[in-house]
């Protein structure tokens, strides 16, 4: 897996790493079917919390099967007491891709703060229509900084305080994808400088049958 950064959030741990080539393609293609034909593809928006209009399932493909496993396999080596403690059942079950979908974010929509189901979960960005820099200016008298367009973490420390971790989410990002643990809660900030798309695929592992 290429360009691993681990990101030490709380108790446990998230990372972000390149998505394969072959995978972006996949990717891309399914996507801009849905684009071009909102009308009919299937709207996933009453299963999420996301303040966004426009979230549509994905159909599951081996690229992106295959890579989540990846994920899985580098995950538990480096967390591997995360996995140790899932326990759900009293035999051994795979785990592995149980749903997905993509995300077309316009300016001013966001996902408030939440969780997910299951054991762990992603993003995978795929455009990122702003510079982050205009972003950050956009509020700059903010007393502690802007947060305008980040991704974020929510956990509580030692002392039991709710402490954020922010991803400064750029176009560096595009082809890229953070994986966590599905009940770790985030949250996305609205973009304010552009008029295009936010484009990004989420999904969440599961155990498996």
């Amino acid at each position: 897996m290429n360009n691993l950064n681990f990101l030490s959030v709380g108790d446990v741990g998230a990372f972000i790493a390149d998505i394969p080539d072959d995978l972006m393609l996949s990717l891309n293609r399914q996507i801009k079917q849905i684009q071009n034909n909102f009308t009919d593809s299937k709207s996933y928006t009453d299963s999420l919390v996301g303040h966004i209009k426009h979230e549509y399932e994905l159909e599951k493909t081996k690229e992106l099967d295959n890579f989540i496993n990846e994920c899985v396999v580098e995950y538990n080596k480096k967390w591997p007491e995360y996995l140790d403690d899932v326990n759900v059942l009293s035999f051994d079950a795979p785990v592995g891709l149980y749903n997905s979908w993509v995300n077309f974010q316009k300016k001013y929509e966001f996902n408030p703060p939440h969780g997910h189901s299951g054991i762990f979960s992603f993003v995978i960005w795929l455009k990122i229509p702003y510079d982050l820099e205009e972003e950050l200016n956009y509020f700059s008298n903010i007393h502690q900084g802007s947060k305008t367009s980040l991704f974020n973490f929510l956990y509580t420390d030692g002392l039991g305080k709710i402490k954020t971790y922010n991803v400064h989410v750029n176009k560096q990002f595009e082809g890229k994808i953070c994986f966590f643990p599905a009940q770790l809660h985030h949250y996305v900030n609205p973009f304010y400088t552009s008029d295009e798309y936010r484009i990004s695929v989420s999904g969440n592992v599961k155990l498996c049958n």
